[in-house]
């Protein structure tokens, strides 16, 4: 039998992949804007995506590329800030750490604890620089902290503890949740833990949902009260760690108000 395709179903059928050749490129580039890459880098971006249409690379290839081109623009950023003084050395704990930090409410995980304890009056670091000794760091996830935590001694003045984590691993269910809470609780004998769920809708979080957030940080709730979320970010055009979000405000006033 004969199909006979008329002339408007094949200007449908046209119409139809462009429309879908339009929603990837509208994807991708919505995958660069989520980014928020630097000026530097966006010709770079261009480049390989100039490549990708012409089918020279994936669409995976494309958009890990773009993740390495963030990493680097990142790095560069940490190397320009001005070198501040930290408070403690990377070098000999137990030197500059007789029974512990002294401080009795601190923020530790990735960057949102120290945007949290400057906007708090309760709450501080334990250092003013990302790092091991100070138990906060750019980049840091769950793995991060426990090897942190594993150097850090014993600090009985410490009355709380404010965790911000989940973020940097896209929140994997198959983090090591109660692992990390051992190492706490031995830690801060007489602390109080408090959780605060990270931020998604950029960079490797642009495809979380809040139902993976949630299934996440329920695996916090038996050890730690969750203090509050700092939420989809996909539409704001900030940094995730810039303190002009609201909700880190909103998150600090809760913390006052709990310790």
């Amino acid at each position: 039998m004969k199909i006979i395709i008329t002339e408007s179903q094949i200007k449908k059928i046209i119409e139809e992949e462009k429309k879908e050749l339009l929603n990837e490129n509208l994807s991708l580039v919505g995958w660069i804007l989520a980014l928020s890459l630097g000026g530097w880098a966006l010709p770079k971006v261009w480049g390989l995506y100039q490549k990708y249409k012409k089918g020279g690379i994936s669409r995976k290839q494309f958009k890990t590329a773009t993740k390495k081109l963030k990493k680097k623009e990142e790095t560069l950023y940490q190397e320009k800030q001005p070198k501040r003084k930290t408070e403690y050395s990377t070098n000999n704990y137990d030197q500059y750490y007789a029974g512990g930090t002294q401080k009795e409410n601190i923020a530790i995980g990735d960057p949102q604890a120290a945007v949290l304890a400057g906007k708090s009056r309760k709450l501080d670091v334990v250092g003013s620089k990302g790092g091991e000794s100070n138990l906060w760091n750019y980049g840091a996830d769950v793995n991060w902290l426990k090897s942190a935590l594993k150097k850090f001694p014993v600090s009985p003045n410490v009355r709380n503890v404010v965790i911000c984590v989940g973020t940097n691993n896209t929140f994997s269910q198959s983090e090591d949740i109660s692992g990390l809470f051992s190492l706490l609780f031995s830690r801060f004998p007489n602390a109080s833990f408090h959780t605060v769920q990270g931020s998604w809708g950029k960079g490797s979080n642009v495809e979380v949902e809040l139902k993976n957030v949630e299934r996440y940080y329920n695996k916090f709730k038996s050890y730690s009260n969750i203090v509050g979320s700092v939420g989809d970010i996909s539409n704001l055009k900030l940094h995730p760690h810039n303190p002009k979000i609201k909700s880190y405000g909103e998150i600090a006033a809760e913390v006052d108000r709990l310790l």
